[in-house]
């Protein structure tokens, strides 16, 4: 058996040969007829925002990456909890013996007080409700003269 390299032999040409590629932002997978019928209104329109996100990898839930910044301060709360919990659950058996062992009761009290449905922790989100692009107008001249229809012909025969 014959074993074949891992690589294509390429002549001198072909190795200094440049190749270049470009990245473009467009979606293949978007609709090319931006048109709808508008019923309301009954004629076509045009759609300009058509949506050219693509997705590769969407991971729903608490995953975080052992090696990012976000698990170690995820890991620095979590041991500031479990030590505020023990430091809690100390005091409550010096206060009174034997509640240390009453655990639910310890994580109701630490429980957080915040209401999240008042009016001032409520965030604004504001909506998009116009999307458009603005361009500046191009250069016209004002041009003036009378032009009749034989003159029009005249010139379309030409």
């Amino acid at each position: 058996m014959q074993k074949v390299p891992d690589y294509a032999r390429l002549s001198a040409a072909e190795l200094n040969l440049t190749v270049t590629r470009t990245l473009v932002v467009s979606n293949p997978q978007a609709e090319l007829n931006r048109t709808m019928y508008d019923y309301l209104e009954r004629k076509n329109k045009e759609n300009d925002a058509v949506d050219q996100l693509v997705i590769h990898l969407s991971l729903e839930g608490d995953y975080i990456h052992t090696g990012s910044n976000e698990y170690k301060i995820q890991e620095e709360i979590e041991y500031a909890r479990k030590t505020k919990f023990e430091q809690v659950k100390r005091q409550a058996e010096q206060e009174e013996p034997g509640s240390g062992k009453n655990v639910e009761a310890i994580k109701q009290a630490m429980r957080n007080k915040f209401d999240y449905k008042s009016r001032e922790v409520q965030t604004i989100y504001p909506s998009i409700k116009e999307r458009g692009a603005a361009t500046c107008p191009p250069i016209t001249d004002n041009l003036r003269g009378e032009v009749t229809q034989w003159e029009i012909w005249d010139s379309y025969v030409e």
